[in-house]
């Protein structure tokens, strides 16, 4: 039995890359929100990037559908 969705290691990996470079390509600010978002497959990761005390925060983690309620 699978007790992880498939995408789960991709999704970590794209999160620890944030570390590096929190702009990667094909990142995008959202419309009238603080928050960017990367795609990993049909997930998305919503995630805000404070430069000032150079910290990452991840806010949401889920399908395209369900993210951005």
């Amino acid at each position: 039995r699978r007790t992880h969705h498939p995408r789960v290691a991709d999704i970590i990996e794209a999160i620890e890359a944030l570390a590096t470079n929190p702009r990667p390509p094909g990142s995008e600010k959202l419309t009238d929100r603080p928050e960017r978002r990367i795609r990993i497959g049909s997930h998305r990761v919503l995630y805000v990037v404070d430069d000032t005390g150079r910290t990452i925060t991840i806010v949401s983690i889920a399908d395209r559908r369900e993210v951005y309620r």
